[in-house]
């Protein structure tokens, strides 16, 4: 959250006061060091160059900066436990005499500097913040030596000064409506309007659109019987394919889960699937969807379930295989909710692909991952790693599937809801209902250009290299992620979140350091759980000021939470 620059002369010189973003977090450091540690004593040297404030995690820092160097700083924070507590005198406390106090800390101007306006416009900036949010009262430990020009802004002394280090500090306190007519006319001046930061966005989908990709989507429509839409509608079918998809494929209006409920119908006609049950495999939130909707296609299945964040208990299914073969085995490819790559390719040689039809769910793999050959149906979306707006769903099959399915329908009473027919679909050259061209457009646009399947071997190898540089700096900040080395998805890792936080204050605090990522769903938040998915062109650079933010975060974090550094 940034608020708008003021600027002023300092001599020669233009200063400007604006709110901190994460890439300041150096500088901040370097300046705290050189003023409370080199200069004041007041901590101990560690020989870094730099300090953290023990209350980083939770500061919300003004800045004042003089041609591109930061010249001086200022701290606030409304959470207790506040520094200036330990510094009052013996039997008073702070949450009985205090009235929405907000605690200003860490006030610093570099030398030469200090008979400057620049203390004062940073002091203004943490009034117009306390105005904004509805604090009534600020509290500062004041430097002995700085006491008069303390009372001069409005601070009254509540106790005798305390030693820290070599220096000694005053715990103080002033009431918002007893600000000085000259600081109240300066924080009124210019009220804190924060601007919503540019969110990378870091989801496991929607994925980041491209500008080619936007445009795409904002033409006007095109009629979904012309000959300019069947033509995008071949060109889409012919790129799915060269990703690696089986044959024939359909298009439908939806997402992952018509997808999947389409998958489920189509099961119900397999010639065995009446006499042997299925098997479906899973080891998180999207494998056991996988059994909601057989359950409500009413297939007879066997659920095999691993632990929660590894792979697929291929082991139990091997067993299982040993006293026959199941009519279907059906599992997800990479399983979004814990970042886990499942092994497909294993999968489909441990069985006969010509007797038993073993289905994919892809929705988060296409595109960002090699797809194995032999399912017998494959679903996907065109929301994720294909890059394209959300809405498209993508059901493809083997032909010697799809006639399995073709010659057992014609034989059965049971009826298909239309819009999960798929082997209408399959049988069609272009959808067989409405399709909207600001969806298929834009994914044509993306397979032409990003997602391009001749350009797959380096597309996949750069986003396995950007995916092994998460999980690298993820782990140096002693964040635990659920999926193994060998078993992590290269474009989604979820990981626990930083102690002391619950998934939604992280991501809130994410957020604000310019970064989206994923944790809202109710199974990862109950887990303290978050995501980042690199769906798409990343590069390290574009990653380097949150893990920056991350790593100042987990130094600010006390040793007995559990997370250090390296842990």
């Amino acid at each position: 959250m940034a608020s708008p620059s003021s600027h002023l002369a300092t001599g020669s010189r233009s200063v400007s006061i604006r709110e901190s973003v994460p890439a300041d977090r150096g500088a901040i450091a370097q300046l705290l060091h050189n003023t409370f540690v080199a200069e004041l004593r007041q901590y101990q040297d560690n020989g870094s160059g730099h300090h953290i404030d023990k209350f980083d995690a939770k500061n919300t820092y003004f800045l004042a900066e003089s041609e591109g160097k930061l010249v001086g700083a200022i701290a606030v924070h409304s959470q207790a436990p506040f520094s200036v507590a330990a510094r009052l005198p013996e039997g008073v406390h702070m949450e009985e005499v205090a009235d929405r106090p907000l605690e200003v800390r860490l006030l610093c101007v570099a030398p030469g500097l200090r008979f400057s306006r620049i203390a004062f416009r940073l002091m203004a900036a943490s009034y117009r913040y306390a105005l904004a949010h509805g604090f009534r009262e600020l509290w500062i430990s004041g430097v002995s030596a700085q006491i008069p020009l303390y009372k001069k802004l409005g601070f009254e002394e509540l106790g005798p000064p305390v030693a820290a280090g070599d220096s000694f500090f005053s715990p103080m306190r002033v009431k918002t409506e007893g600000l000085p007519a000259a600081l109240r006319r300066e924080a009124m001046t210019e009220k804190l309007q924060p601007v919503a930061p540019k969110l990378l966005n870091l989801l496991p989908g929607p994925a980041r659109l491209r500008p080619d990709v936007q445009e795409a989507a904002a033409k006007d429509p095109i009629y979904h019987r012309s000959a300019e839409f069947m033509r995008l509608s071949r060109e889409v079918s012919q790129h799915l394919r060269d990703w690696g998809l089986p044959q024939r494929i359909a298009l439908l209006s939806g997402g992952g889960t018509l997808a999947n409920d389409a998958i489920a119908n189509a099961l119900r006609h397999l010639p065995k699937a009446n006499a042997q049950p299925g098997v479906i495999l899973t080891s998180g939130e999207f494998g056991d969807r996988l059994a909601q909707h057989a359950s409500a296609a009413g297939l007879e299945f066997e659920l095999l379930r691993g632990a929660w964040g590894e792979t697929w208990p291929l082991d139990r299914l091997q067993e299982l295989l040993a006293n026959g073969q199941p009519a279907w085995i059906w599992g997800v490819h990479l399983e979004s909710s814990t970042g886990v790559l499942n092994p497909a390719s294993t999968l489909l040689e441990m069985v006969d692909c010509q007797q038993v039809a073993v289905c994919l769910d892809c929705a988060s793999s296409l595109g960002g991952v090699e797809i194995p050959e032999g399912a017998a149906m494959v679903s996907s979306v065109s929301g994720k790693s294909l890059e394209a707006i959300p809405g498209i769903a993508v059901i493809a099959a083997d032909p010697h599937w799809v006639n399995e399915i073709q010659h057992h329908a014609a034989q059965s009473s049971s009826l298909c809801p239309p819009g999960l027919d798929l082997l209408e679909a399959w049988q069609m050259s272009e959808p067989p209902h409405t399709l909207a061209s600001q969806l298929l457009l834009p994914l044509a646009v993306s397979l032409r250009n990003a997602c391009n399947p001749a350009t797959a071997t380096a597309r996949l190898h750069k986003q396995a290299e950007i995916g092994r540089h998460v999980r690298a700096k993820l782990r140096s900040c002693g964040l635990r992620i659920v999926a193994s080395e060998q078993d992590a998805s290269p474009t989604l890792t979820t990981f626990e979140v930083p102690a002391g936080f619950t998934t939604t204050e992280f991501l809130e605090r994410a957020r604000a350091w310019g970064f989206q990522l994923a944790g809202q769903s109710c199974y990862l938040r109950r887990r303290r759980l978050a995501q980042i998915a690199t769906l798409g062109n990343f590069s390290e650079q574009d990653l380097n000021a949150f893990f920056e933010a991350l790593h100042f975060l987990s130094e600010a974090v006390p040793a007995e939470s559990g997370m250090k550094s390296g842990s």
